[in-house]
């Protein structure tokens, strides 16, 4: 688990961040049309949905352990925190086909999770925040998609 205080303590940080950047994304036309991921049988059942979220949950796993546990504490002996950003160019190049805003989004998520896993010494972290991050959008998606489509730039406006 590496520095609890640290990674508890940054993840809730960049989890507060990322859910209100999800609020306000979730809502574009181009994200509703991304999300679910699943598809439209993840919103048709709530069991479905808890499925296919577990499935993320195990897959997030394989993810953040080969980008933040293996890659990044494998390249760190011999190129230290440049490892962040070795990891963080196939992290990038790997979000080809999301969203336009996930794809250049993930160049600063891949080095602040980076910068995490290395401070905290421990990859757990940004699993846990990448798979609730992913459950949020899902989840906004699923319930914006029965609603009216938010109008993004009207709210972007007021935060930016």
């Amino acid at each position: 688990m590496g520095d609890k205080k640290f990674g508890i303590a940054t993840s809730l940080v960049f989890l507060a961040v990322m859910l209100v950047i999800v609020f306000i994304v979730s809502g574009s036309k181009e994200f509703l049309n991304a999300y679910p991921q699943g598809g439209k049988r993840v919103s048709e059942s709530t069991g479905n949905f808890i499925l296919y979220e577990t499935c993320i949950l195990i897959y997030m796993l394989g993810w953040e352990f080969f980008w933040r546990g293996f890659m990044l504490f494998g390249l760190k002996p011999k190129f230290g925190y440049y490892s962040v950003f070795i990891q963080m160019i196939p992290f990038f190049i790997l979000h080809k086909g999301k969203p336009e805003l996930e794809l250049f989004a993930s160049i600063f998520a891949g080095i602040i999770l980076g910068l995490q896993a290395l401070r905290s010494g421990s990859f757990i972290y940004c699993w846990i925040l990448h798979w609730i991050v992913m459950i949020a959008i899902d989840s906004l998606s699923i319930l914006r998609s029965v609603k009216q489509p938010l109008d993004v730039g009207a709210l972007q406006k007021l935060f930016f």
